[in-house]
């Protein structure tokens, strides 16, 4: 497990509490939006929290299978999966719709999906959740990777824009909420050619390893964090919104998403 944030506040008779953050962003810019919510979340509980994360989406989607995080902030596709095969019990998201976003340079010729043909795509991962979205948008195109254009997988969604900034890539797929958190710079180097529609943005969810007493603190704790001046700057400057009470059953629209990333998983071997 790649930890992130070694708690501020250490208490030998209480166990840590393990916040798993989905790798959509590189590991730093994570440690960096989310330690005020780890400073308040840590104050609120009176127990220490350590950040973590994994090196790519299958390292962390393996991890949140074996139930290594007690609470959890990740795409819907894993929330869901995490929730029908890993007990996880989902308890709010963000309160701003997700897009998967086609960005080129502002100077490329490119203009429309169909001209990607024999180009060099980048996506954050194939088990993003915008990579699906986006590919699928291609594939309506009659376009398939591997065979009409080649896929670069670039770990996370800052990496697949400096990919394509750095000339490695002809396009990128990238979230509509995490281009905006893309230094001002960056993003006035990019432009649009493609969307598609809008779906949940990430979710919290916690273990069924915890009690409901801390289910109801930490649940209790988010939206007062959301709520408080520092919550307010976060998300703004996470471009979320706000947060949301999740409902149980409000994700099986992702389940056939999340039989994606079985198939995905069953194929391959978490390093």
């Amino acid at each position: 497990m790649l930890w992130l944030v070694v708690a501020g506040v250490q208490a030998a008779e209480t166990r840590p509490l393990t916040f798993g953050l989905f790798p959509n962003l590189s590991p730093r810019t994570l440690a960096t939006l989310y330690q005020p919510m780890r400073d308040f979340l840590e104050h609120e509980l009176g127990r220490p929290v350590e950040l973590a994360t994994a090196v790519n989406f299958n390292a962390f989607t393996q991890r949140l299978l074996a139930r290594e995080y007690d609470l959890v902030v990740a795409a819907p596709h894993l929330a869901r999966l995490g929730q029908s095969e890993a007990g996880y019990r989902l308890l709010a998201h963000y309160e701003q719709p997700l897009q998967a976003y086609w960005v080129v340079p502002v100077k490329s010729n490119l203009q429309r999906l169909p001209d990607l043909a024999g180009k060099r795509v980048a996506v954050p991962d194939r088990m993003a959740l915008v990579t699906m979205l986006g590919l699928s948008l291609l594939s309506r195109a009659g376009l398939e990777a591997d065979r009409d254009y080649r896929l670069i997988e670039a770990r996370s969604h800052n990496n697949a824009a400096v990919t394509v900034l750095n000339g490695e890539a002809d396009v990128a797929v990238i979230g509509s909420v995490p281009l905006s958190q893309l230094a001002g710079e960056m993003r006035a180097q990019l432009r649009i050619i493609g969307q598609s529609q809008a779906i949940p943005s990430q979710y919290f969810a916690v273990s069924d390893r915890l009690s409901e007493p801390d289910c109801a603190r930490i649940e209790q704790a988010l939206f007062k964090f959301a709520a408080s001046p520092a919550g307010q700057k976060f998300l703004h400057q996470f471009a979320m919104h706000g947060l949301v009470k999740a409902k149980p059953n409000e994700l099986k629209g992702m389940d056939a998403y999340a039989n994606q990333v079985r198939q995905m998983l069953s194929q391959s071997v978490a390093p």
